[in-house]
């Protein structure tokens, strides 16, 4: 008996959308871990960083990839990644805020922003990412929305709302989807990078921002 062809494509858009919101999900779950590793990773790799830091990040390197087997073991299948962009190295140093209650991740971010010549402030919540905003009024925030408590959306949103203009935001997030992307957009963040992200990546989106170059989200 052959099936409709209406009920065929049907079928089709819901296995489609299934494994998108199953990738989705794996790289939620996948983004802390490999983010921190693949930081880690890169400060290992560039020169004039001291030995107690290269220590460091093969200590988290080892710790984190315990997490990413355990994952792994837990949750088959493949995660999904990030498109990528050329990196591009901005004219001047800049002030970024990092907000991530991920401590590994934070610190690997916040080590390799500071050698490529960055100042870096740091807030692990929600309330306090939204409190230095309003007292440093860094060039940059970077954010990851999953906070718990108030997350990142909120953080923005009390930012924008606060008309620090002139403030990057740069959302971190597990999820990808149109929908995320639009989340991040009207909560006021100019970019949203799904983990995990890489340093070059991060460095590509750091560019100074002016009334004129928001809504760069879809």
């Amino acid at each position: 008996m052959r099936v409709p062809r209406h009920r065929t494509g049907r079928s089709a858009e819901r296995a489609s959308r299934a494994k998108d919101e199953l990738l989705d999900m794996l790289g939620h779950a996948l983004g802390n871990p490999l983010g921190a590793i693949v930081k880690a990773a890169r400060v290992l790799g560039t020169p004039g960083f001291p030995e107690d830091l290269d220590r460091r990040a093969q200590d988290v390197m080892a710790r984190q990839s315990g997490h990413l087997a355990k994952l792994v073991d837990d949750r088959v299948d493949a995660g999904s990644g990030s498109e990528e962009a050329p990196a591009t190295t901005p004219a001047r140093a800049l002030h970024i805020l990092v907000v991530e209650d991920h401590d590994d991740s934070r610190e690997m971010l916040r080590h390799f922003l500071e050698g490529a010549g960055h100042r870096v402030s740091e807030a692990a919540d929600g309330s306090t990412a939204a409190a230095e905003a309003l007292r440093l009024r860094p060039d940059v925030a970077v954010i990851d929305v999953g906070l718990p408590g108030l997350d990142g959306f909120e953080v923005a949103k009390r930012i924008r709302a606060a008309q620090l203009a002139p403030i990057r935001l740069i959302a971190l997030s597990g999820h990808g989807l149109p929908q995320d992307r639009s989340r991040a957009s009207e909560a006021g963040f100019d970019e949203h990078l799904v983990k995990p992200i890489t340093p070059e990546r991060l460095l590509g989106v750091l560019l100074p921002t002016t009334p004129e170059s928001r809504g760069e989200l879809p």
